[in-house]
């Protein structure tokens, strides 16, 4: 074993049920399930009812619904559960007691929930505890930790994955800066996953006066474009009605990081060891200067393109590697999941494609 990088087996992490549930689940008619409301039952002191009340967003593999339905479903679904505050740290949180830099990775998609103040609920869970950070801001309120009685992780993150990827509405689309898109096309291609480019594509897709428009949304008849980065609405006028599609526009080329790398965690399943929640996982945790720079220019060797076919899919394979880079702070920069065949940034779901470097860089990373 190398002794600039620390090697650990996590078994039962709740990475391996995300991984397991990120493409899978049950299908659910939420046109049914809007007639219906919900009535929750409150079983603990932190996802209470003024807790449910003050929800405004919820995000979850990278996808973010302000749906009020979705929003009730998911807080009911983590209110009905038993929970006991401890500091008896069990499993793969005994390892938050130790110093920052001996930390393994947390799992890189958790739950967030965002009130209306902008407090946020960051939530994980191991097989029998969960872990809770509130923060305001960037502003850490307090870190706790709950034992989980009849509690079944599958069934609550199946749960949750299914909930959120019913509501169509969350999603954003990810489209290439400055590219330009027609608008026919594009919808084309993403009313699978945008209920209201579905409902135009049904509503409207023929109609022979559309006008497009949009903050930052460059238009020219029905073509449009955008020329930075960020988060923005293309809004369509058709027949009478209005429909609005929100986009997250990613750089054509894959960018490094801006900010300076202090260490890298990397995790990735482990095949013929698994337990009842899944794969167990290993984790490589770097800090020396060389690997750094190493890990950096293999990084670049290549100009990875942005794919926007893959960019609309979740995930890009179970055997994926997940690099988390830390700064001095040990607070999270990126992160990023490499395949054989390319690489997905967790914090914008871009996905960008380069095969033969990318089969290269998953290689050289396998060596850890």
């Amino acid at each position: 074993m190398r002794k600039d990088v620390k090697k650990i087996v996590a078994l039962g992490t709740l990475a391996a049920v995300l991984a397991a549930t990120g493409v899978s689940g049950t299908t659910v008619d939420t046109k049914a399930a809007k007639k219906q409301e919900s009535k929750i039952t409150y079983n603990n002191k932190v996802f209470t009812e003024k807790f449910a009340k003050k929800v405004k967003t919820v995000s979850f593999n990278n996808k973010k619904t302000t749906d009020d339905k979705c929003i009730q479903k998911l807080c009911e679904l983590f209110a009905e559960l038993s929970m006991q505050e401890t500091t008896e740290l069990t499993g793969r949180y005994a390892n938050d007691l130790a110093k920052p830099e001996e930390l393994v990775a947390g799992i890189p998609e958790p739950i967030v929930f965002t009130l209306s103040d902008k407090t946020s609920y960051t939530v994980e869970s191991t097989d029998t505890q969960m872990k809770v950070q509130i923060k305001k801001g960037s502003k850490e309120i307090s870190t706790k930790y709950y034992n989980l009685a009849s509690f079944e992780s599958n069934t609550l993150w199946k749960n949750v994955s299914t909930t959120i990827k019913a509501d169509k509405v969350y999603s954003s689309i990810k489209i290439e800066q400055n590219k330009k898109y027609k608008l026919k096309d594009f919808v084309r291609k993403i009313k699978g996953i945008s209920w209201e480019a579905e409902k135009f594509y049904d509503e409207a897709f023929q109609a022979k006066k559309v006008k497009l428009s949009g903050k930052g949304i460059t238009v020219k008849n029905t073509t449009f474009q955008v020329k930075k980065t960020g988060t923005y609405t293309v809004k369509i006028k058709a027949k009478g009605k209005s429909y609005k599609i929100p986009v997250t526009v990613i750089p054509k080329i894959l960018k490094d990081n801006e900010k300076k790398t202090a260490s890298v965690t990397m995790t990735q399943p482990v095949t013929g060891l698994e337990n009842q929640t899944g794969p167990a996982y290993k984790t490589a945790h770097i800090t020396d200067k060389k690997v750094l720079e190493t890990l950096q220019k293999k990084m670049n060797a290549a100009k990875y393109q942005f794919d926007f076919a893959r960019a609309q899919k979740h995930g890009v394979g179970d055997m994926s590697i997940v690099v988390n880079y830390f700064d001095e702070k040990a607070e999270t920069i990126r992160i990023l999941k490499i395949s054989e065949s390319g690489i997905r940034d967790v914090s914008t779901d871009g996905y960008w494609t380069n095969s033969s470097e990318a089969k290269a860089l998953y290689n050289y990373l396998e060596l850890f």
